[in-house]
């Protein structure tokens, strides 16, 4: 059994200051927390990445990811969000195999649709459920 560290216990601390951390209090894993003000994923380029992965390793630690999620949403019905939500959702991924992080936290596309719209809630949310599966097979 492994014991990590949760990267938002951290997260106004950058990530790389997390991974220091968690190793120096005896943990085993470090959770990065993939969302302003500890990460964003885009800004952090390969050298940065290199560098956590090496650091990690030296240390003898796991890092997993927290994928984002605030206003982020993979069965949105406003296909423009909905298109962001999973390229971050791979953008995740891919920061996942830079570093060699094995395990990325994800959350579900929230449903959203109210049944105060009467019988078109269950198609509605039959929709936004197909959705959420697609967009899980694509990431």
């Amino acid at each position: 059994m492994k014991i990590g560290m949760a990267g938002a216990s951290m997260m106004m601390a950058p990530w790389q200051d997390g991974i220091k951390s968690a190793a120096e209090l005896g943990y085993d894993a470090f959770e990065i927390f993939s969302e302003f003000p500890q990460l964003e994923i885009d800004r952090a380029g390969k050298g940065q990445r290199e560098k956590a992965r090496k650091l990690a390793g030296d240390l003898g630690l796991e890092l997993t990811v927290h994928s984002p999620f605030n206003d982020l949403n993979i069965a949105s019905l406003n296909r423009g969000i909905l298109q962001e939500s999973v390229r971050q959702m791979i953008e995740t991924v891919k920061f996942c195999r830079d570093l060699g992080a094995q395990v990325m936290v994800i959350h579900n596309g929230d449903y959203l649709i109210d049944q105060a719209i009467g019988d078109a809630y269950r198609q509605a949310k039959m929709i936004q459920e197909q959705l959420n599966l697609d967009s899980l097979k694509k990431i």
